[in-house]
C-alpha cells in the first residue's frame, strides 16, 4: 500500500513523504521514475469527497528519478490485532 502523509507549514508549503513499499514489486535495487503532471491540494473549507478546485491546482510537467534499494533485512513487521 502506498500512502501519502505530511502536513501544510503556511500557504506555499507542505512537507511531507509518499511511501512507496517497493518490497511488494521488486528485489535489489534500481531507478523509479515519478512522472508528475500536476500538483493540487486541499484546505479546511473543502468538504470531504469535494474535487480540488482550479485554484487550487498547478499543471505542469516534472520528470523525478529516484535510485532505490530494497533492504528486508532492516524491515520490522509488527502485527497488530
Amino acid at each position: 500500500m502506498n500512502t501519502l502523509d505530511g502536513a501544510v507549514i503556511d500557504s506555499y508549503t507542505f512537507a511531507g513523504m509518499l511511501k512507496i513499499n517497493l518490497a511488494e514489486n521488486y528485489t535489489g535495487s534500481g531507478k523509479l521514475h515519478f512522472n508528475v503532471s500536476g500538483l493540487g491540494y486541499d484546505d479546511d473549507r473543502m468538504l470531504d469527497g469535494e474535487e480540488i478546485s482550479a485554484s487550487h491546482w498547478t499543471d505542469g510537467s516534472w520528470n523525478i528519478v529516484i535510485s532505490f534499494t530494497v533492504n528486508e533485512a532492516d524491515v520490522k513487521m509488527v502485527e497488530v490485532s
